[in-house]
């Protein structure tokens, strides 16, 4: 540390203001008179002597009167000369003074454009020193830069980099170490790179003039970091990442536009903050790790060997292990201080002084935090914000997943938003198919996930990033080899208090998935996106942690993530008494009602007619905008984008609250019946807007009818006590009888069913389960002749267990339905070999072959060896050479055998009933056991 140095303003603490363009910037001048009161201490006349001596085609002159040095401008005087016995192999320099006219003659030029005479200036004013004096820093050499070197390799398109200085920095560098925009667009042209953008990381605007970057029509882009103290904040990182990202990711954005207009040729983006090393390399590895499925370790081997030594700042080699979750592993070493660096600038005991990429000392070390953060409230905000454009383009990417477009009223959130059950919509749950869950008091966020990230959405449709980790399903020994990019999930955040410790901790419920890996999925029914939840996003995310922990060396800490991930549930309308006595007592978060979720519906943005909450009635809410104007209370709505005055409406704040600090608020209200007065619940800072009008509407009517816990109980009773027929199964029921061949003048089931009966679970030959899946056919003797095998309707079942196709005249054509448990296929009409492809269906635990009318034969029964669950097998009638030893019934009435039976047939364990009749001739020798 300099003790004796007068304080000089830092590099990169100016104030980046914006800067002028046409004017290029006044070499700086710097009069004796200045000089007059300043006290110069020994580490800064080294300094500008080691600088002298570099001078080498500067004049000398020796004033022997004063005993002072002049080189060019710059004076050294007989005391300061003595001082310098205190830095260690100084040389005066008295020998080898050249004179380099030409450079002089240059600068002059510069100085007097219009070649008159240059006469002595007069006396100046005080503002005008004050100016000058204010300008003496600026052509100060960054410490270090003038042996640092200029740039490194490419990696992909990026170019890191130096700073480059333009001219006013001449007389402070040779000329064959000079580095300005002139020599970094000649020594890339050289290496056959064409630059169409620069990055700036530093935190002045001193070292160049924009206007020489977009001269030549090259895009710079200041991303302002201090270089001292901490590395780049998260903000500043996404702003650079997203200047970076491909055209394949986003296609938008400043990097993506320039790239996306190249046809021919590439361009290249010169990255730089002072050295290129520190911030530079702290910025290009976070683009790498968003980019590229590796490791933080391997991001950083990447940097260091395109720009050797790579990151030497240890503070900022943690925080990116910290950032992304990895441990740092025990052979990762920061490299020393480059010897350009620690040469550029020495204090008193030979140390390297700070200067703008230098922390100025040890940063505080990161400690890896296994302790979950005290949680205040669900309306902390989480992540971290992102540029403006990546916003509008994500908000566009939403849009088209959900099908819908923005309209005039600006980006508003579009996610699904049930409606408060009332005594008209609750027949809903009477007629279609619902399943329920719990309503969770959290904070509704969609989830976007990214290659480059996940961000959680809020109900102002604005994004923040989270650092998370979702791999894709198909995984190579447990570690993905892809993430999720373009996933869109919808959920809401709780606080979990863990009853043991007390101890709170976020969790994100995600309850419904919009798309898939860039493909829209909203018109899927909600049980198969449900299901896909598990498999595609929470199956592999676990299945990854599961193998990472149990390896030798994990390098990801899932544990260290803001907050843990998984799918909520839904459950039959049959346990709802349950959920409500002994599940959401139970819950470690809070819960004020129910959802009910119809099982087949599409996913409906905005608001849902069919999506039902109900809510305990002392909770049932609406959200106002509240106003206080004049010492009047106001309460609003949201009304065809306007706002709309409630007259009348009171609201009651807690005892000794001042209302005026709720003005402009959002704040939700329950109502007290009895005084019809509106109660403050709680402020809505995750909210914009108030309710809209119908909202309320339906909320009014709601506490009207007075839907309390033991009115949904006794409907739900209702109903679950009769057989729903789902509108899917009667549609497919009526497909399925359009695609069969049979006597409607024999028929006694299919010729009666018509649309114009509702319930078709009630219909012959048909039976639901208690939600109105079909799981049983009963369609013997129709005669049915043709259709079975071609019909689509047949195999879409997903629920059926149970098929009769007995006495009838067809070939099969049955072997997709997979979820069969009893198939009847007696005298159906085969001929010949029995059909191999009945082993497809391996749940069969009942199989009935049984033939009188048509010959039939097993010539093998090597088939059955895939029904492992088959435990009764009806083979009357039928050419028999083989068995099962789990079977427990087997009726062999009239069939052919080629040989006497022996003990074989002890082999069969289960076996507890077997038919045989006299027209039955065995002479097996020996039954082959299967």
């Amino acid at each position: 540390m300099d003790l004796n140095a007068l304080p000089q303003p830092e590099d990169d603490d100016e104030i980046f203001g914006q800067q002028l363009e046409d004017d290029e910037p006044q070499e700086p001048i710097l009069h004796s008179d200045e000089r007059a009161d300043y006290v110069t201490s020994a580490v800064e006349i080294s300094r500008r002597a080691v600088w002298a001596h570099q001078m080498e085609g500067e004049e000398w002159l020796l004033n022997s009167g004063k005993f002072s040095i002049v080189v060019g401008n710059l004076v050294i005087s007989k005391f300061e000369l003595s001082l310098l016995s205190l830095v260690p192999h100084f040389v005066p320099p008295f020998t080898n003074l050249v004179s380099e006219r030409e450079e002089r003659i240059q600068k002059l030029k510069r100085q007097h454009p219009d070649d008159r005479p240059a006469y002595p200036s007069q006396p100046r004013m005080r503002d005008e020193i004050f100016q000058t004096k204010r300008q003496k820093p600026s052509s100060r050499l960054p410490p270090g830069w003038l042996d640092c070197p200029a740039f490194g390799q490419e990696i992909g398109c990026l170019i890191p980099s130096k700073v480059p200085l333009d001219e006013t920095f001449n007389d402070c560098v040779l000329p064959g170490k000079r580095y300005s925009f002139r020599q970094v667009l000649h020594q890339q042209r050289v290496l056959g790179r064409k630059l169409g953008m620069v990055i700036d990381l530093t935190n002045t605007s001193r070292y160049y003039s924009l206007s020489d970057w977009r001269k030549e029509g090259i895009k710079h882009v200041k991303i302002q970091c201090r270089g001292r103290g901490s590395a780049p904040d998260n903000e500043s990182v996404n702003l650079f990442v997203s200047e970076e990202l491909d055209t394949n990711i986003y296609g938008f954005y400043e990097v993506s536009q320039f790239l996306a207009r190249q046809k021919h040729a590439k361009k290249y983006i010169l990255v730089h903050c002072t050295h290129g090393h520190n911030r530079t390399g702290f910025m290009i590895i976070h683009y790498l790790m968003r980019t590229l499925p590796i490791s933080v370790s391997q991001a950083i081997k990447i940097f260091s060997d395109a720009r050797p030594p790579g990151i030497y700042k240890p503070d900022y080699i943690d925080a990116l292990y910290a950032f992304y979750h990895e441990k740092k592993p025990e052979m990762v070493v920061c490299p020393p201080t480059p010897e350009w660096k620690k040469s550029s600038e020495l204090d008193l005991n030979g140390d390297a002084m700070p200067d703008d990429d230098d922390d100025g000392g040890p940063a505080a070390p990161l400690t890896d935090n296994l302790e979950a953060q005290v949680v205040t409230s669900n309306d902390d905000i989480l992540g971290d914000a992102i540029p403006q454009d990546q916003q509008n383009y994500l908000r566009q990417f939403c849009y088209q997943a959900l099908k819908m477009t923005q309209g005039g009223r600006g980006p508003q959130f579009p996610g699904s938003h049930p409606v408060s059950l009332d005594r008209e919509n609750l027949q809903l749950l009477r007629q279609r198919y619902y399943y329920a869950t719990w309503k969770a008091d959290g904070t509704r966020y969609m989830m976007l996930i990214m290659m480059d990230g996940c961000f959680l959405i809020d109900r102002h449709f604005n994004f923040r990033r989270v650092q998370m980790r979702f791999p894709c399903r198909h995984t190579n020994e447990g570690l993905a080899e892809k993430t999720h990019h373009f996933t869109l999930l919808d959920g809401e955040m709780v606080i979990d208090t863990l009853p043991d410790t007390q101890k709170q901790e976020r969790r994100y419920l995600i309850y419904d998935m919009m798309a898939l890996n860039q493909v829209s999925v909203i018109e899927r029914p909600f049980y198969e996106r449900w299901r896909m939840i598990d498999k595609e996003v929470i199956g592999p995310r676990n299945h990854e942690r599961q193998h990472i922990y149990q390896s030798r060396n994990p390098y990801y800490r899932y544990e260290l993530e803001p907050f843990r991930v998984r799918r909520k549930d839904f459950f039959l309308l049959s346990t709802v008494t349950k959920l409500l006595k002994e599940f959401i007592p139970k819950l470690s978060h809070e819960a004020d009602g129910l959802i009910f979720q119809g099982w087949d519906d599409p996913y409906v943005p905005r608001t849902h007619e069919g999506l039902l909450k109900w809510k305990y009635p002392e909770m049932n809410s609406v959200d106002f905008l509240f106003e206080v104007v004049d010492d009047r209370e106001f309460l609003y709505l949201h009304e065809r984008g306007k706002k709309k005055l409630m007259e009348g409406s009171r609201v009651v704040f807690p005892d000794g609250s001042d209302p005026s600090a709720y003005s402009g608020k959002i704040i939700e209200c329950s109502f007290d019946t009895d005084n019809q007065k509106w109660i403050w619940m709680r402020t809505r800072v995750d909210k914009g807007t108030p309710n809209d009008y119908n909202t309320y509407r339906k909320v009014m009517r709601s506490i009207t009818d007075n839907i309390t816990e033991e009115v949904v109980l006794n409907e739900i009773y209702e109903i679950i006590r009769l057989p729903i027929c789902l509108d899917d199964q009667k549609s497919l029921l009526l497909q399925l009888k359009g695609s069969l061949q049979y006597d409607s003048s024999f028929s006694t089931k299919l010729t009666r069913w018509n649309d114009n009966t509702s319930e078709c679970c009630d219909w012959d030959g048909v039976k639901c389960d208690l939600y109105g899946h079909v799981i049983a056919l009963e369609l013997d003797n129709e005669l049915i002749s043709s259709g079975v095998e071609n019909s689509s309707a047949l195999l879409s079942f997903e629920y059926l267990e149970k098929l009769n196709l007995a006495y009838n005249r067809f070939d099969v054509g049955i072997y997709n339905l997979v979820n069969l448990k009893y198939l009847n296929l007696s005298n159906a009409g085969f001929l010949g070999q029995i059909p191999m492809t009945l082993s497809r269906l391996t749940r069969l635990v009942t199989l009935d072959l049984s033939t009188l009318l048509q010959p039939l034969k097993f010539e093998s029964l090597d088939f059955i060896e895939n029904l492992t669950e088959l435990r009764e097998l009806y083979l009357d009638g039928v050419g028999l050479s083989a068995q099962r030893n789990e079977l427990t019934a087997l009726s062999l009435r009239g069939c052919r055998v080629s040989g006497p039976i022996d003990d074989s047939l002890s082999n069969l364990r289960f076996l507890s009933v077997i038919y045989l009749d006299q027209k039955c001739v065995i002479l097996i020798s020996n039954l082959m056991t299967l």
